[in-house]
């Protein structure tokens, strides 16, 4: 009885639990900080969007006419502005694949680009499932290719999260110079008098 309760106590100090949950949650929060540049992402492309379709449909038509010419550089400030902030929110998104075969002999050392798609796409499924195999063994490859697999995430999200840091100054300072460059344009010619 007493050996029972003593086999009870040596599962419940293994810190596999903690362990699991705290590896749980950083996996939950690397999801979500996706999905949150992901959507700014897509704010930036559509919005930008948007802006490029209205400066082409309404101006255009005008400028090819040579009308409101003195409109044509902050015209050209906004469009570029909006490029260059939809390249960059393109750049965010990119999927960032190893489309290269990866061989085995890679993996001894860092098990946790096996736990990345993008990595082990291109293996034989039996290579896969003989490299799977080293988690099985020790529970400490389990958690060191984990920690390692989320690394790899971080290092992408902090890629991600600098395109978009990098399209929202962009935006922002090309927006303001626009205006400007549009307000100058308006107040020399007169249009707004």
């Amino acid at each position: 009885m007493q050996e029972a309760d003593n086999n009870k106590k040596k599962k419940k100090a293994k810190p596999g639990r903690a362990i699991e949950t705290l590896y749980r949650i950083t996996m939950n929060n690397h999801v979500q900080f996706n999905k949150i540049a992901d959507n700014k992402a897509n704010l930036l492309m559509s919005v930008n969007a948007i802006i490029i379709s209205i400066l082409l449909s309404t101006l255009l038509p005008s400028f090819m006419k040579g009308e409101f010419l003195v409109l044509l550089t902050p015209s050209l400030l906004l469009l570029l502005t909006c490029l260059l902030t939809i390249i960059t929110a393109v750049l965010a998104t990119l999927p960032k694949n190893n489309n290269s075969k990866i061989d085995l002999s890679q993996f001894e050392n860092d098990h946790g680009k096996l736990l990345f798609f993008g990595n082990f796409h291109e293996m034989e499924a039996t290579d896969f499932v003989e490299q799977m195999r080293v988690f099985q063994k020790e529970d400490k490859f389990a958690y060191d290719s984990l920690s390692q697999n989320f690394y790899i995430l971080g290092k992408m999200l902090a890629l991600k999260y600098k395109y978009l840091h990098i399209g929202y100054r962009i935006f922002l300072g090309g927006l303001i110079v626009s205006i400007i460059a549009f307000g100058i344009a308006f107040f020399k010619t007169g249009v707004g008098q």
